[in-house]
């Protein structure tokens, strides 16, 4: 194992070892009280950071048209295929770099600016996708133990990467992360406490399904920010807007429905804890997730498939505890025929042809969730009525 798998490696130990029991003595622990604010919804922050970083891409553009005649190979040459594929050839993006004033002063966008703005960008990515499940986790998150193990967890990991890809900016980026982590920390913490944090809500089938439905559109889309704003890739842009504009035609409606309900009775068993598992499933990855996704393409392979089974075997654990004795055996055969429904719907995920393997797991998740869903909908009324009788 070279040098960057052992970092990646001891990097996801520490996210497990340490961050884990924080996650989980957080979820359990009492919240503290709320600090209102004005305009403290994740979601607009997400796309404050998004609007930055698409301001910044064609700012880079500008910069390299003027001071490199379009020509980015000083620095593509030093990253891997798949970074900067430019839009100079836009109107609109050569109408502003032919009036632009001192376009040296933009020499700052190329990788420094979205060393800064990657962090933030992705921790709001992940946070808005828990409130939209649970409010109480969502503060439980954003607690200064959970929130600083985890910032620090994902801006070790992102320097690490840094230092794997040497270039004439390397050691800016690496301090610029370091920078933007203690300033990211604050501000979420500051986010998290303006947030009400309701006892947990009974959560029904439908509930599981615009959550899943807004998850998969939430994730097309920060795939599509990255492909094309973080990874310097302007002239993706128009390709990926159709994509972005279907995700945003489901996400919007799935968002008015999911707060315009609630649940008409308690869920079935089967749909209870599963909602109660996906809860610490999101808490349980928090830390480790975006390490575990680079080990796995990495020489740390084994551990990162250690650490994940050794989360997925706690946030068993823990959603087991809550199951009543006398409904184990049914329940474990319940969810015996839910996983293996779950695991041959995501099967196909892995035959999709995508540029980023992200976008197969985004799917493979998409279709696990549906699958168990739907056997638990469909299973908890035989459960209750073998109960009963």
């Amino acid at each position: 194992m070279d040098g960057i798998g052992v970092a990646i490696s001891l990097t996801l130990a520490g996210a497990v070892l340490v961050a884990l029991p924080l996650t989980i003595r957080a979820v359990r622990g009492p919240v503290a009280p709320v600090l209102p604010s004005r305009f403290a919804h994740p979601g607009l922050w997400l796309a404050t950071v998004a609007a930055a970083c698409l301001v910044n891409q064609v700012l880079c553009t500008v910069y390299l048209i003027r001071v490199h005649g379009g020509d980015p190979s000083f620095i593509a040459d030093r990253l891997p295929e798949g970074w900067f594929a430019l839009a100079d050839g836009n109107r609109a993006v050569r109408a502003l770099a032919d009036v632009f004033p001192a376009p040296h002063l933009l020499a700052p966008t190329v990788l420094r600016v979205q060393a800064m703005l990657e962090l933030p960008f992705v921790l709001l990515a992940y946070l808005l996708v828990t409130r939209w499940w649970d409010r109480r986790l969502y503060r439980a998150l954003t607690g200064v133990p959970v929130l600083t193990a985890a910032a620090l967890v994902w801006t070790v990991t992102f320097s690490v990467i840094e230092w794997s890809l040497p270039n004439p900016y390397t050691v800016q980026d690496v301090v610029l992360r370091l920078i933007s982590c203690a300033v990211t920390v604050p501000l979420l913490v500051r986010l998290g406490r303006a947030t009400p944090a309701p006892e947990r809500e009974a959560r029904d089938a439908v509930d599981l399904a615009l959550f899943g439905v807004s998850a998969a559109a939430i994730g097309w889309l920060v795939l599509a920010v990255y492909d094309t704003l973080l990874l310097y890739n302007l002239g993706h842009l128009a390709g990926q807007i159709p994509g972005c504009v279907a995700a945003g035609a489901v996400l919007g409606p799935a968002r008015f429905a999911a707060g315009r309900r609630t649940a008409e009775r308690a869920p079935g068993l089967g749909i209870g804890t599963l909602g109660t598992g996906l809860g610490w499933f999101v808490a349980g990855f928090f830390a480790p997730a975006l390490t575990i996704r680079y080990a796995l393409g990495l020489s740390g392979r084994p551990l990162a498939i250690a650490a994940t089974l050794l989360i997925v075997v706690t946030v068993a654990v823990l959603v087991i505890a809550e199951v009543p004795r006398a409904l184990i055996p049914a329940w474990l055969a319940q969810m015996a025929v839910a996983g293996v429904a779950g695991a041959g719907a995501a099967l196909p995920a892995r035959l999709a042809s995508a540029d980023y393997p992200e976008v197969r797991l985004l799917l493979a998740a998409a279709l696990l969730l549906t699958a168990v869903t739907v056997v638990c909908a469909v299973t908890d009324p035989l459960w209750r009525r073998i109960v009963t009788v």
